[in-house]
């Protein structure tokens, strides 16, 4: 551009002229409703291409194995659970195998089965149903009833109960160390998934007591504390002999039940036949009552008790925290 161009007057540039750049070039023409183009990505130039094609490779890659993890997961999540079913199907046979060599410490088959629901219903990643009404999980798990257990999305049990009936169990017999070891497991993983995750859906009497068997468990205590022998018995006019050994125990003790022996003792005592009438009807309507859950329970009822001040507050808030997260105030 020579210099009477740049000296020239904007005024005396004629008003069709194309727009030009700072170098003078003239710039074509944009509609106004035309859209301009897109810019494609263009290498930069101090970047080698060999390195700009292995980085193109690189994220080809991570694209690739990012589809394959989305499409094959829950192929490999299915295969996981079933290889793990199957160790825990081959670790129950070792341990029956153990307690029939060690008869004295058999804590008796209703312990192993709670302790393989506990540990089957985490393998396969079940919703806790703690915090559904007795009265109405039965209606609530009516949906899932049908389906392979792969595919449920409950457990159709009360965790939290089936912790406390596993240690009210073990402390029938000494266990071995192998049997300690596989308690504290279960109990480890239901304090993990179930009880951390879920604290509030949980009954504060069952967890405690489980959260506390595990805690002593951990110290190598042994916490063997077996029921009385029970005779044959009949309390109001009530056959309790076939009751469970824990709420015969505690009706012969005339301890305080629980909301969960309260609701199992209405149930057993309706079955029997010769249930005074009025009796019946009392009972009948204390089932459909919802249930009260105490939360502040006796700590009284544990038979395991706590060697230490802090454990004899039961179920506060303190304790609780404690033995969930292992810290004090």
């Amino acid at each position: 551009m020579d210099d009477q161009e740049m000296n020239q007057d904007p005024q005396d540039i004629p008003q069709d002229a194309p727009p030009t750049d700072i170098r003078g070039v003239a710039q074509p023409e944009v509609s106004q409703g035309a859209k301009p183009k897109k810019s494609t990505y263009t290498r930069k130039p101090w970047v080698k291409p060999e390195v700009s094609a292995q980085k193109s490779a690189a994220n080809k890659k991570s694209r690739e194995a990012a589809e394959y993890n989305k499409r094959e997961r829950p192929k490999m999540l299915q295969a996981r659970r079933v290889l793990e079913t199957k160790e825990l199907d081959e670790q129950m046979a070792e341990l029956r195998k153990h307690v029939q060599e060690h008869p004295e410490s058999n804590p008796g088959e209703e312990f192993f089965s709670w302790c393989y629901r506990i540990l089957l219903a985490h393998i396969w990643d079940k919703e806790p149903v703690d915090k559904i009404n007795p009265n109405t999980l039965e209606m609530f798990l009516e949906d899932q009833e049908e389906l392979p257990y792969e595919e449920q999305e409950y457990a159709d049990f009360y965790i939290a109960e089936a912790c406390s009936k596993v240690s009210g169990l073990s402390h029938q017999v000494h266990l071995t160390p192998e049997l300690a070891k596989f308690l504290i497991k279960v109990l480890q993983v239901a304090k993990k998934e179930f009880f951390l995750k879920n604290p509030e859906g949980m009954t504060p009497h069952n967890m405690t007591y489980a959260l506390q068997e595990l805690q002593l468990r951990k110290e190598n205590v042994d916490t063997y504390h077996p029921w009385p022998e029970l005779p044959k018995h009949n309390i109001h006019g009530i056959d309790i002999s076939k009751f469970p050994d824990d709420l015969k125990h505690a009706l012969l003790t005339e301890a305080k039940l629980n909301p969960d022996q309260l609701r199992l003792y209405l149930v057993l005592s309706l079955e029997q036949p010769n249930l005074p009438e009025q009796t019946r009807k009392d009972y009948e309507d204390g089932l459909r009552k919802p249930p009260q859950v105490d939360k502040q329970p006796d700590p009284t009822l544990d038979p395991v008790i706590p060697r230490n001040e802090f454990l004899y507050e039961g179920t506060s808030p303190a304790a609780l925290d404690y033995l969930l997260h292992g810290r004090r105030g």
